[in-house]
């Protein structure tokens, strides 16, 4: 297993603990969590729709008696429904520093970036010095 993907695991594992986590406090009201890494997800995650979508839709709605149209059921439906949790509170995210794996994460990201961008620019100079090359024994041939 290469790095990449231990490290992809790992971050999947995090955040599906995380999850379970906040569904539980969902349900039970309770307290903060004792979890080391629940505050650090919590900066990292807290507006991630995969977490916390911003709508959801229930199968359980009552159909329209008046009108056939998607339109007016859609709307009572909607009438009795609680409001979306994206439209009842917003969380602030904390400030706090990223966790250290996450912080060698990111430099290991940036620093193969520019590697790629560095070599992007060698092929770059390469296909231009090529072309100015073809170029020049285009040139010479039309002239003979």
């Amino acid at each position: 297993m290469t790095l990449e993907q231990s490290s992809d695991n790992k971050f999947r594992q995090l955040k599906h603990r995380y999850k379970t986590i906040v569904d539980s406090k969902k349900k039970t009201g309770s307290g903060a969590s004792s979890w080391v890494f629940f505050s650090s997800m919590e900066d990292l995650l807290a507006d991630d729709p995969s977490v916390e979508p911003v709508l959801v839709m229930s199968s359980f709605a009552e159909a329209s008696s008046g009108s056939s149209t998607s339109q007016s059921s859609t709307s009572q439906s909607s009438n009795s429904q609680p409001k979306a949790s994206a439209e009842c509170s917003k969380r602030r995210r904390r400030k706090s520093e990223a966790p250290e794996w996450f912080e060698q994460y990111v430099s290991e990201q940036r620093r193969q970036m520019s590697e790629v961008i560095s070599l992007q620019k060698q092929a770059v100079e390469v296909a231009s010095e090529r072309n100015n090359i073809l170029k020049d024994f285009v040139s010479a041939l039309t002239k003979k």
